[in-house]
């Protein structure tokens, strides 16, 4: 069985007083197929891309559409 493949969002993190904004970079994503989840220290993000249909005909293909997964521990 193979693993599943991600791309890995590039990310920005500000800090405020009492808060931390994340924001990524996830094309073909919705929010709703947005999940972040947390476990002890680490904070996982992950996106599901939306798929390609099969009667679409590239016209420029830069970059592969695979779900996105990003983790961060303290």
């Amino acid at each position: 069985m193979s693993e599943k493949k991600y791309t890995i969002p590039p990310v920005d993190i500000y800090e405020t007083k009492d808060k931390f904004i994340l924001s990524l970079d996830m094309p073909g994503t919705t929010k709703e197929e947005i999940d972040i989840s947390s476990n002890g220290d680490i904070l996982t993000i992950t996106g599901k891309a939306f798929e390609i249909d099969k009667e679409w005909k590239p016209v420029i293909s830069e970059f592969e559409m695979h779900d996105y997964k990003r983790e961060f521990t303290r």
